[in-house]
């Protein structure tokens, strides 16, 4: 994830090269440049609630689902430190 965020242009071309994204690298590249390329596992944290909020909307997980529950049982922390 660092890498990728300090070489968007290769990533973009990877992505669009190995299909990882159906479109050319010149169309992934400013996607990509919207993003916080800033990985570390309290960034993981403290995302997934809202992350997982999100994706319930989109009626890919029950609207019943409790967000914070899934978050804190998905979420292990591997005892890094950055």
């Amino acid at each position: 994830m660092r890498w990728a965020g300090a070489n968007l242009q290769a990533t973009a071309e990877i992505e669009s090269a190995k299909h990882h994204v159906p479109d050319t690298a010149a169309n992934i590249l400013p996607v990509l440049q919207t993003l916080t390329f800033d990985p570390s596992p309290t960034n993981l944290q403290e995302q997934l609630e809202p992350g997982i909020s999100k994706v319930i909307h989109t009626g890919f997980l029950p609207a019943t689902t409790d967000a914070k529950a899934l978050a804190d049982k998905v979420f292990v922390n591997p005892g890094l430190n950055f």
